[in-house]
């Protein structure tokens, strides 16, 4: 069976548009009442009994992708959009990545006083301007290989 999109919560996993979804019945076709229609997966039920390869067709165009389909999903189930994010399964096939990615997105890891990067940043007023040299009077710029060379004025 192929996941098309998973929906993640910062918390936990909450569905997926897969096989039951694209190569599910038609609600012509629905003998048994207790069988739901439409499709409660992130698609929106346009991936809904059309085959796998249209569906993959429809994913690739965006559907179940964009910020509408995230806000319809979170009403359906009441939940909070900012809380959500829904992932290509067709770029990312495994499980154990989706949720790293998932998990990575949701919930990043800030980025510490300490980290050095993190105090260039602070300190510096434009990193692309030139720094005056100590050494000959010359001014240092930075070179192609980002090494600074002397430059004579």
């Amino acid at each position: 069976m192929s996941v098309l999109l998973s929906v993640y919560s910062s918390t936990r996993f909450l569905g997926s548009c897969n096989a039951n979804c694209y190569d599910g019945k038609n609600p012509s076709e629905l003998h048994d009442k207790n069988e739901h229609f439409p499709c409660s997966c992130i698609c929106g039920g346009r991936n809904h009994a059309v085959g796998l390869t249209r569906a993959l067709k429809n994913v690739a165009q965006g559907v179940g992708l964009s910020r509408a389909d995230l806000e319809a999903y979170a009403q359906y189930r009441d939940l909070n959009i900012d809380d959500l994010l829904v992932i290509d399964r067709t770029r990312i096939i495994s499980d154990y990545m989706a949720r790293q990615v998932a998990k990575a997105r949701l919930n990043p890891v800030p980025v510490g006083p300490d980290d050095l990067f993190y105090c260039e940043a602070l300190t510096a007023s434009d990193p692309l301007a030139t720094v005056e040299g100590s050494g000959g009077g010359g001014q240092q710029t930075p070179t192609p290989a980002g090494r600074p060379s002397e430059v004579s004025s």
